[in-house]
């Protein structure tokens, strides 16, 4: 069986309990590593595939297994290479993030009709001596130590705040290896103030009272600062029960809450108490 991870998280949500001897294929989406285990407990085996229909579908994959610490798209299929490209289109060392680009024998010849798009997504390279047609897929990803690859998601959703490019998929990730976080997403929005800020949107395992956002939300904001720069650690938090979603499985982000910053909620709706107090409070009410 075949199906995004949207699709069998509305399953297991809709009551899927019993253990089926079947094999299961995740595409489509990134598979969080909490839906894989839950998804692992109901099949024989589970295999995360990745490839745009671009380059006849599926260009890599990997079984997965309960001892992953990450889930990743594994490694690529025979006759296919999977390079990571910079802004210049030049190949980049296997620890640094990139452009996801695929060659090999699966690459389409174009879009029919649409010349332009061709050549945009199309490309050649230089690569060791050799020139090499690549397709680039928009996703970001890069290559770990043990060959296989990681993706973070669409190049789309980077967004860039005070001069710096910042990945959302790597916030994310890190996201998601807290314990009481399921799923994570991660965008900008502009403050009340008119400042650019990153949003992070989570659900959670156990919900959490009003009185404990702030020192859990602190919890995150320090525990991120051991593994990201300072400038992506997200500025607000916002809970909800669960994503909206399109018609094809996939994250409705249009359809996401505008986040709402209340300065009295944190404190327990204190009443200002002095001139500053009220002026700030007006900026952020």
């Amino acid at each position: 069986m075949q199906a995004t991870p949207s699709t069998y998280k509305m399953m297991l949500a809709a009551g899927w309990e019993e253990k089926c001897n079947m094999k299961l294929i995740c595409c489509g989406e990134q598979l969080p590593k909490d839906l894989a285990e839950k998804i692992l407990s109901k099949c024989a085996r589970l295999f995360n595939m990745y490839g745009p229909t671009e380059t006849t579908i599926y260009s890599s994959g990997k079984e997965i297994l309960k001892e992953d610490l990450v889930i990743t798209i594994g490694t690529p299929i025979d006759n296919t290479k999977i390079l990571i490209l910079d802004d210049h289109q030049h190949v980049m060392d296997g620890s640094e993030i990139g452009e996801i680009c695929i060659a090999g024998e699966g690459l389409a010849r174009g879009y029919l009709g649409k010349t332009s798009l061709t050549d945009e997504k199309f490309i050649t390279i230089q690569q060791q001596n050799e020139i090499v047609r690549v397709y680039r897929t928009g996703d970001l990803g890069k290559i770990l130590e043990n060959g296989e690859i990681q993706c973070f998601g669409r190049i789309d959703h980077q967004i860039k705040i005070r001069g710096y490019r910042i990945e959302t998929g790597e916030i994310e990730y890190m996201l998601l290896q807290e314990e009481n976080i399921t799923e994570a997403l991660v965008t900008s929005w502009k403050g009340p103030s008119g400042d650019l800020r990153i949003a992070a949107y989570v659900v959670l395992n156990q919900p959490i009272s009003d009185n404990e956002i702030p020192m859990e939300s602190g919890k995150w904001r320090q525990s991120l600062r051991s593994s990201l720069p300072f400038y992506m650690i997200p500025n607000d938090f916002i809970f909800i029960d669960e994503f909206p979603l399109l018609d094809n499985g996939k994250i409705n982000r249009n359809a996401l809450p505008v986040p709402n910053i209340n300065i009295l909620k944190a404190v327990k709706d204190t009443i200002p108490r002095n001139p500053l107090e009220i002026m700030i409070a007006k900026v952020w009410a």
